[in-house]
């Protein structure tokens, strides 16, 4: 059953909403986060004992801080820790971004126009920040990817204002990994008017990640597909509702192609107070928006299935009525598709991709195929690590498995640090 956290700017804690498993929620839990003003959480297993932790980026102290609370398992969290950052944090991702097999944390810095990294130790502590510059003005968001395929996560930073010559306000900054949690110079890309959000996902089914941004005062987002060499074709633009403040990538449709779902946050508080989803082609182009009416002011967006039925659903969070809207998927799943699903175990780090696309595990570890349908798995080891094991394929050779779509299947490939 899938849980929901929340941070809460106003209250200065995170709320956890454990699921019921039928779209319902418990009571929310706060716990407090030791800092002022949490923007944004991520979950993650940061000192690999198997249970999920969060991080949670504020902006209010000086400097600003990550928190962490480690997860007891059954829910509930321990007293938070606190790390320092730059000025600002507004938000956080979790990843291994030097390959020792241990999460890190990267924070997007608002008024110090920066990232500042974290290498993690592996128990739950984090070494001192190394900070980067983002080549911008008001880092707002931080996605972790590995752009030019060279197995080395990179950085992908929206920045929120830019006044340079000739420059719309705003651009998108790729800061290329050296394998080592140190970045090379970011290079910055013109999107939309102020960007706010990044997503990385294959949009197109070509293996390669793409970056979807959410542009919050021109109304739409930004589609850049990736070459595969830590470069981008030009942004495609698609119109959203008015305010696009989050977004997530996923396939609300069952159709196999990756739709988006962004949250409009829209400052007038009489609405529309919507969510839009723009269902794509599988060519990284995408269809009109539909909305969704949500709270007051959308400011967060995930898709998950959150009763259990095999559709994704959406969680919206709500800045002005302090609460979530979920929102259950009533698309009609044919039967003669089904899900297969991967998991990633062990203490190492890799990614898992299929043939035909669809996973790429990394962001993406589901994916619906056609009955009948021969899906190829290729599990690939992070520098520092190796594939020891799997299970749940019909057949294995070496890193790779095959499994036959006749019914929902579900594969496990395990990573363990290199001896």
């Amino acid at each position: 059953m899938l849980d929901l956290a929340t941070a809460n700017y106003g209250s200065n804690n995170v709320s956890v909403l454990l699921g019921n498993g039928d779209g319902t929620f418990q009571a929310a839990q706060t716990y407090a986060t030791a800092g002022f003003n949490p923007e944004f959480v991520a979950v993650g297993d940061v000192n690999l004992d198997g249970r999920q932790d969060l991080a949670v980026a504020q902006s209010g102290s000086t400097p600003s801080l990550v928190s962490v609370l480690l997860g007891n398992g059954d829910g509930s969290f321990q007293p938070a820790r606190i790390f320092a950052t730059g000025q600002g944090s507004l938000s956080v991702a979790i990843g291994d971004v030097n390959g020792d097999g241990r999460p890190d944390l990267v924070a997007a810095n608002y008024y110090s126009n920066d990232v500042s990294v974290l290498l993690g130790n592996g128990d739950g502590t984090f070494q001192a920040a190394q900070s980067f510059p983002t080549a911008g003005m008001n880092p707002v968001t931080v996605a972790v990817g590995d752009f030019n395929g060279d197995g080395r996560p990179d950085l992908a930073v929206t920045n929120g204002a830019n006044t340079t010559s000739g420059a719309v306000p705003g651009n998108l900054a790729v800061l290329l990994g050296n394998g080592d949690g140190t970045f090379q110079a970011a290079r910055t890309i013109d999107v939309g008017i102020t960007p706010a959000f990044v997503a990385v996902r294959d949009v197109n089914g070509d293996g390669r990640p793409d970056l979807a941004v959410a542009n919050f005062r021109s109304n739409d987002v930004s589609v850049l597909l990736g070459n595969g060499d830590g470069t981008f074709q030009a942004p495609r633009n698609f119109d959203t509702g008015t305010g696009p403040l989050s977004m997530a990538v996923g396939d609300v449709n069952s159709d196999g192609q990756a739709d988006l779902a962004v949250a409009n946050f829209d400052f007038n508080i009489r609405g529309p107070n919507t969510v839009s989803v723009l269902l794509g082609n599988g060519d990284g182009t995408f269809r009109e928006p539909v909305s969704f009416g949500a709270g007051v002011n959308p400011t967060s967006v995930a898709i998950g299935d959150l009763n259990g039925d095999g559709r994704p659903d959406l969680v919206v969070t709500n800045f002005n009525s302090d609460n979530v809207s979920v929102l259950i998927n009533n698309t009609a799943v044919s039967s003669s598709t089904f899900t297969l699903t991967v998991t990633k175990a062990g203490n190492g780090s890799g990614t898992v991709t299929s043939s035909p696309p669809g996973i790429n595990c990394g962001a993406t570890c589901s994916a619906v195929y056609d009955s009948g349908t021969v899906v190829t798995l290729t599990a690939t080891a992070d520098a520092g690590s190796t594939v020891t094991g799997g299970s749940g394929c019909d057949a294995v050779s070496g890193t790779t498995c095959t499994v036959t779509m006749s019914a929902a299947r579900a594969v496990t490939a395990t990573f363990s640090p290199s001896p």
